[in-house]
């Protein structure tokens, strides 16, 4: 079984779901390549793999490629517990405003994606730390340099001891799925993966009410 994905969701999702998978199937030999969203969307036409994770949509120039939507996630910033705004319900673009941000690059998807959430709402964010990973922004948050924009499901794993997560208002999400060439057939291993992806996002939602708020499972045929 040969995987791509990106760091983002490595950790938090691919590495259980694996797991559960070589649970039921014990002799199984995978391979996963984590990469940069940069090189994932330059390079995933062109190696041969049964499946790329990634959030959606990817393309490429040369190669006709099918997304298929698997879940969504909930934007949350991410903070320290004594951070002024740790005791507010939701974080709003005005609120974001006012305060030190860490995040992406501007050329960088998720940036742009924060990039256009403050300007619908008016406002411009304010980045005192600029990095190309996204687990780095988070990281950052945790430690006190300011406040990421993140969620739950890619922090799993993190240390978040005196650290909040707080939903923006009005909501923002990412959706991510599994990626293929056009007209591949499925293996076998690669529908069994696809379920234990959903059985790993159940058991995730299962954690607790937060948890189940910030994620979303999309229905959908596996395979």
């Amino acid at each position: 079984l040969k995987l791509v994905t990106t760091p983002r969701i490595a950790q938090g999702l691919i590495s259980p779901a694996i797991e559960r998978l070589r649970q039921a199937n014990p002799k199984l030999k995978s391979t996963v390549d984590v990469l940069s969203r940069f090189d994932l969307d330059n390079l995933v036409g062109l190696r041969r793999f049964d499946l790329a994770i990634a959030s959606l949509p990817v393309s490429h120039a040369l190669v006709e490629l099918e997304n298929h939507p698997l879940f969504r996630v909930r934007l949350e910033a991410v903070m320290r517990a004594d951070h002024p705004l740790a005791g507010k319900a939701h974080v709003t673009a005005a609120d974001l405003a006012d305060v030190n941000l860490v995040g992406l690059w501007e050329d960088q998807l998720w940036r742009q994606q924060m990039n256009e959430f403050m300007r619908f709402n008016g406002k411009i964010g304010h980045y005192v730390v600029e990095t190309r990973s996204s687990l780095m922004a988070c990281q950052l948050a945790i430690d006190g340099a300011g406040i990421a924009v993140f969620d739950r499901l890619s922090a799993r794993g993190l240390d978040l001891s005196g650290v909040v997560m707080r939903p923006l208002e009005p909501e923002r999400g990412i959706t991510f799925g599994y990626v293929r060439h056009s007209h591949q057939t499925p293996s076998e291993m690669a529908g069994a993966l696809i379920k234990c992806l959903r059985e790993t996002l159940r058991e995730f939602r299962k954690m607790s009410a937060e948890n189940a708020a910030s994620v979303a499972l999309i229905d959908g045929k596996v395979g």
